[in-house]
């Protein structure tokens, strides 16, 4: 019974990894991943945790959006966020959300 569900939490990490890959994104917001756990792999939300520390991605705690609060973001571990920006390598320079200029690291 163990093997059987630790097996099925290394599929839906998978599909998670393949979900986050065709984005082609490095930073992902909580909020987002919440939907992806109850829309698309029909997974406990409280799983997020686990299975992004298991695929290696930093938690982190910021502003963007022009919210004075911040909120949680997944970061991929070869990138980082700075100055609103999430930066990465061979020039990678992108903002933590389409749209959305300003995030502040808290």
């Amino acid at each position: 019974m163990r093997r059987l569900h630790a097996a099925s939490g290394e599929v839906l990490q998978q599909e998670l990894a393949e979900i986050i890959a065709e984005k082609g994104v490095f930073a992902v917001p909580q909020g987002e991943l919440r939907r992806i756990f109850a829309d698309t792999l029909k997974a406990n939300p409280n799983r997020i945790t686990h299975f992004m520390n298991e695929l290696g991605w930093i938690p982190d705690r910021v502003k963007w959006g022009g919210v004075d609060y911040a909120r949680a973001l997944w970061v991929h571990p070869d990138y980082r966020v700075s100055n609103g920006r999430v930066l990465g390598p061979n020039g990678y320079d992108q903002s933590v959300e389409p749209g959305e200029d300003e995030v502040e690291i808290i």
